[in-house]
């Protein structure tokens, strides 16, 4: 991949896949969703007609999500959290709110289910245009840094970071009180 394609900070996978079917390609293609096709090598000289090997690349690993994958891989280790937490700490979001938004005033979108309230939040412009589809005419986005998100959260509110996307995390109230007392050390230095 040349320089001018590759972001800084990203993780890249090559991954190769092999499909009996065509129509096994077609039914794991949510999985392809985020990826870019390089190629697609059919194996005609085996007798195999409707098999493929697919390489593609998967995109969008940011160090956010890459850390957060490094924690739910680590089963919870505090060391991989803390990296997750500090991360957070430092990325920038997008988030969607209301079409008729004053600038100064703006009014996120928050779900509300069974007395919890949840805010949606994204790191890339891909992961809020697959969720927002049927919405997207009635919002507009806010971008706000890690420390200016937690600012201004309220006390019960649960961070939903990417959803639909394959590392989709939930950052709790606990959490999110974990994440704040780090950017008070931090500050105090």
């Amino acid at each position: 991949m040349s320089k001018k394609f590759a972001k800084q900070g990203s993780h890249y996978t090559a991954v190769v896949i092999y499909f009996n079917t065509w129509l096994d390609f077609f039914c794991q293609n949510h999985f392809l969703r985020h990826s870019y096709i390089l190629s697609v090598t059919l194996h005609k000289d085996y007798g195999y007609n409707d098999c493929a090997y697919l390489i593609f690349l998967r995109l969008k690993m940011n160090a956010l999500n890459l850390a957060i994958k490094e924690a739910l891989l680590s089963a919870g280790n505090s060391k991989e959290v803390n990296k997750a937490y500090l991360e957070f700490i430092k990325a920038n979001f997008i988030i969607p709110i209301e079409q008729s938004t004053d600038e100064e005033q703006p009014k996120v979108l928050f779900l509300q289910e069974n007395g919890h309230v949840f805010l949606p939040v994204f790191t890339e412009i891909s992961y809020l245009n697959s969720w927002a589809l049927e919405i997207a005419e009635e919002i507009k986005l806010l971008k706000l840094s890690g420390v200016d998100l937690l600012k201004g959260l309220g006390d019960d509110v649960t961070v939903c970071l990417n959803i639909g996307s394959e590392i989709y995390k939930e950052f709790n109230p606990s959490e999110i009180t974990r994440m704040r007392s780090i950017v008070l050390k931090l500050f105090k230095k």
